[in-house]
């Protein structure tokens, strides 16, 4: 583990518009050209004891800081949280969730002006929440979540792909040291790989570990990380990838609510630690949501001690450090192989061992491989009596 010396750079956003009310387990995706970020869904409490579950979408414009309600129209859903969004084409894409009523194994769009889309495709994962979907290329991965109710302790590790081109799922083939099954985790794309950390197993502790998922062998390997467990061992946080690093604010780690940040470098496979709790910073939280737009992570809502946030915060990430650059110069200029012809040669070791890492990183294993077509049914949207007030 190592301090971060360079100063946090935490705002609390004065925000105008229609400012959307507090919650947890919504979903916040920044559009292509990272100027305008949408808000789907969540939960927040009516009563003390009533869970108010939303079918609200809002868009934040990253430059005016400005808030906005869209009217949805088309194929609209029922209200849900703890459920995943990606944006791809356009359209947000909204899979699984729950509410006192059920879980979910839906797939549908919303486009930026709210016009939703309900994709009627086969072989659909099992009902789920508090799952994860990461995607890549021309795919979204759906790994692992929740799928019994309250006072259920049901989790699952299964990992799902859907094409966005075919409309099709199918289950991915997960070879290696795979990791238990799980709910309330962060994973995300990293060159060719989805990283997957923390979450909750079957006995609601937090996993203190890290794997990494190869898109195109369909290989887990396990990511030792030194000093990182304490770290990694949280749940209910936000996870961002911003140049190669991977940011995390927040969460839960089984014991108290969190409102630290860390960086996880991936090259490096090292946790930096910032030094120093800055004025601005959020408060403590967990169930809230981030995403990062030009160079800056927008953090919105979360809970605490029964508080359901409505505050948007902003981190300064800054721009490509000077290493990163030299390593997206190097692999753009194809100087990945450690040999004579590469120009790697009179390359200190350190940043030879930098591009290798991120060779192994970004360089498709196998081009030739086609997808396995899906054998597997269709699993049907199930709905249930429990209720989902409290979903971990």
């Amino acid at each position: 583990m190592a301090l971060c010396n360079s100063p946090s750079r935490w705002r609390t956003v004065y925000c105008t518009g229609d400012k959307p009310p507090g919650r947890i387990g919504h979903t916040l995706c920044a559009n292509a050209e990272e100027t305008k970020v949408f808000l789907y869904g969540g939960v927040n409490d009516k009563f003390e004891s009533t869970s108010n579950y939303l079918n609200d979408y809002y868009s934040f414009d990253v430059t005016t800081k400005r808030w906005t309600h869209i009217e949805m129209s088309g194929d609209t859903q029922s209200a849900r949280a703890f459920h995943s969004a990606v944006f791809y084409g356009g359209s947000i894409y909204i899979f699984g969730g729950c509410n006192g009523r059920g879980r979910f194994n839906k797939l549908f769009s919303i486009t930026e002006n709210g016009v939703c889309k309900l994709i009627n495709s086969q072989s659909a994962p099992a009902t789920r929440y508090c799952h994860s979907a990461a995607s890549f290329e021309n795919c979204m991965y759906i790994f692992a979540g929740k799928c019994g109710g309250r006072n259920s302790n049901r989790r699952l590790s299964d990992l799902f792909c859907f094409n966005f081109s075919t409309e099709q799922w199918f289950e991915c083939p997960q070879l290696g040291t795979r990791p238990t099954a799980r709910s309330a985790h962060a994973a995300f794309t990293c060159g060719r790989n989805m990283i997957v950390f923390g979450g909750r197993n079957a006995d609601g502790e937090c996993c203190e570990d890290m794997y990494s998922y190869n898109y195109d062998t369909f290989m887990w390997r396990k990511i030792e990380v030194p000093n990182g467990g304490a770290f990694l061992g949280r749940a209910r946080n936000s996870v961002v990838v911003h140049h190669g690093r991977v940011v995390v604010f927040g969460g839960w780690n089984g014991r108290k609510k969190l409102n630290d940040l860390f960086t996880y470098l991936v090259d490096a496979n090292m946790v930096e630690l910032s030094r120093d709790m800055e004025e601005n910073c959020p408060s403590r939280r967990e169930c809230h949501v981030a995403v990062v737009c030009k160079n800056t992570m927008i953090v919105f809502g979360g809970r605490f001690r029964g508080d359901f946030m409505s505050d948007t915060a902003e981190l300064d990430l800054g721009p490509k450090s000077l290493k990163q650059m030299c390593r997206d110069w190097i692999l753009d200029g194809t100087l990945c192989d450690d040999d004579d012809s590469t120009g790697l040669k009179p390359l200190t070791q350190g940043l030879r061992r930098f591009v290798i890492r991120w060779k192994e990183l970004t360089t498709k294993t196998d081009p030739n491989y086609k997808k396995p077509q899906s054998t597997y049914g269709l699993h049907t949207e199930a709905l249930s009596s429990d209720s989902n007030s409290q979903h971990e």
